[in-house]
């Protein structure tokens, strides 16, 4: 069922930013395997899957933080994110699966606004950690980074971050729809999983938790890719599953869509985006219409 609170002016949407987790792909198991697998290694009691779960949104250094009953030793605590990321890019495929109708919503979302057959180019750079992320952040999540400047190995181009914005802005024409995947999961994880599960070819770019100096619900990620994409932030939707999203459009002064199929529907009460969705399906029928969306009004 979709659900409306305040309509989306389809027509005048250009961008598109879509959460990974939860809203993309399901990768609660393989998440949960690797919290696990960190949680033995350290002597610590196993969790349930579904708490698990319920941690999954902030980044891997909250979610393990989170898994670890929130220690005071913070020198633990990234000794832990490190061997959690270490065993999470072994095993990031084992079980994680696109949803169910992602695809085929992607692809009449695509050939709706931009003709059958269009594909967005993609030139994923990995943005300069110097330039990107705080000290904090780079200890917490070394294990995931490429070297300064270089690309993350899922990629096949080379491209320096600083001429990423007007590359990938130049790689479709103006006013047509673009759409981008902007994770809190760190970067290489997020655009291994994206390529390697046949959703690259949607998307102009993938950035990650660790791509810029804050993660999500901080605006940083979407105002960078409405730089790239040469839009406004009033021509622009994040689809997400958590509150974290529908925030993060709310600071960027975007539109939302929230996702009820994903792993953390229950904080999308606290947060009501201004459409709700309950099936990836739906999501076409929202993006795909000529004039703004027509559901029930409320949440």
């Amino acid at each position: 069922m979709i659900r409306q609170s305040r309509p989306i002016p389809v027509p005048d949407i250009k961008l598109l930013i879509f959460d990974l987790d939860g809203t993309l792909v399901d990768s609660r198991i393989d998440l949960a395997n690797s919290v696990n697998a960190m949680l033995r290694h350290y002597g610590k009691p196993e969790l349930p899957n579904d708490l698990i779960g319920s941690y999954i949104g902030n980044g891997a250094p909250m979610l393990v933080r989170r898994s670890l009953g929130d220690p005071d030793d913070e020198s633990f605590v990234q000794e832990a994110v490190l061997y959690f990321m270490a065993y999470y890019r072994e095993h990031k495929l084992d079980t994680t699966y696109v949803y169910r109708g992602i695809k085929e919503a992607l692809d009449a979302i695509q050939n709706s606004r931009n003709g059958a057959g269009a594909q967005t180019k993609h030139a994923l750079t990995d943005p300069s950690p110097s330039l990107r992320i705080s000290a904090a952040d780079s200890r917490s999540t070394s294990a995931s980074l490429t070297p300064a400047g270089r690309l993350d190995p899922s990629t096949s181009l080379r491209i320096s971050a600083a001429d990423s914005r007007s590359a990938s802005a130049s790689l479709t024409p103006a006013g047509r729809l673009k759409m981008a995947v902007l994770s809190n999961k760190p970067v290489g994880p997020s655009r291994a999983i994206v390529e390697a599960l046949g959703l690259g070819q949607y998307f102009f770019q993938v950035y990650g938790g660790n791509s810029f100096h804050t993660k999500k619900p901080d605006p940083a990620g979407v105002q960078a890719l409405l730089e790239e994409s040469g839009s406004r932030s009033g021509e622009t939707v994040i689809i997400g599953d958590s509150d974290v999203d529908i925030i993060t459009a709310r600071n960027a002064g975007a539109y939302s869509i929230g996702v009820t199929y994903g792993l953390a529907p229950h904080t999308l009460e606290d947060a009501p985006p201004d459409v709700l969705i309950d099936k990836p399906e739906e999501l076409a029928t929202v993006l795909t219409r000529k004039d703004q969306v027509i559901g029930r009004a409320g949440m």
